[in-house]
């Protein structure tokens, strides 16, 4: 097993449990050129009917050897964003990345400017990130032995000098799941999660976050089933009474359509629920 970026370690269980629950009302259009320029419109209405739209593109820069434009975007919020990363840089195996971010302050969006490193082998990684406009500077390392990952991370406020957040990271992983737990602000909370798949068609996963200075956690359960190459369901639910649904169906090669339900089962008659509706051509 080769070692993960710490961000990554739940990464598996995150994504069971996270990914296409989206309740905005979106339509997205992705085209690509014959150089390899993909060009990405989309616009989302949220529940209270603002509309935000986007228009951008990634790209490589053969020029620039192993520079690649992951987002070069605008914004009808008046906002630009920049994102590249540049593969094997000075050294094999190092990457060097960079995201920036400027434009109006009517949303109160505040300047972005980072730029992270990124070191792999195949036992353990290394990670550092400095945010210029945040003043922030932060660091993890994981390792890898005997199939079990270890890892731990740290952020120093120059500001302010001093640290400003400190954990740690303990998976175990087998051939269809894994097992992770991390402790995060400064070990005042603990997630624990994992993930199992037991065939090829479905995956299930759970997640507990406990705060040890309330003794308050807090518990979500959640899979996903592919019924065919066509059709996805997924469904979660929590300690806090919600459940959410959503279908991933492709109509064509080109067409995907997804819906999502989020429903507050403690207080059906309410007016907490939401549904969204995503369109994605391309």
């Amino acid at each position: 097993m080769a070692a993960p970026l710490y961000k990554d370690i739940s990464k598996k269980a995150e994504n069971v449990l996270n990914d296409d629950y989206d309740y905005s009302r979106k339509l997205k259009i992705k085209t690509k050129t014959a150089n390899g320029v993909t060009f990405t419109t989309e616009g989302a209405m949220a529940a209270n009917k603002s509309i935000l739209a986007k228009v951008g593109a990634n790209f490589r820069v053969p020029q620039v050897g192993g520079l690649t434009i992951s987002k070069l975007q605008a914004t009808t919020a008046g906002r630009i964003l920049v994102e590249g990363d540049i593969a094997n840089a000075i050294v094999d195996n190092l990457k060097v990345s960079f995201k920036l971010e400027d434009g109006s302050r009517k949303t109160n969006a505040k300047q972005v400017g980072k730029i992270g490193l990124e070191y792999k082998q195949p036992a353990f990684t290394t990670n550092f990130e400095a945010d210029i406009t945040g003043k922030n500077v932060t660091g993890a390392a994981v390792s890898v032995v005997s199939g079990v990952t270890i890892g731990a991370h740290g952020a120093f406020n120059v500001d302010k000098s001093a640290v400003s957040d400190f954990g740690g990271a303990l998976a175990f992983a087998g051939a269809d799941y894994q097992v992770s737990v991390a402790s995060k602000k400064s070990l005042k909370t603990v997630a624990a999660n994992f993930y199992h798949k037991p065939c090829s068609s479905t995956i299930y996963a759970a997640s507990i976050d406990y705060d040890v200075q309330t003794a308050a956690n807090a518990l979500t359960l959640g899979g996903r089933y592919t019924a065919n190459s066509e059709t996805t369901y997924a469904g979660k639910v929590n300690s806090d009474g919600f459940v959410s649904l959503a279908c991933i169906q492709k109509v064509t090669p080109f067409l995907s359509l997804t819906t999502s339900a989020h429903i507050d089962a403690k207080h059906f008659e309410g007016d907490a629920h939401k549904f969204g509706l995503g369109l994605t051509i391309g």
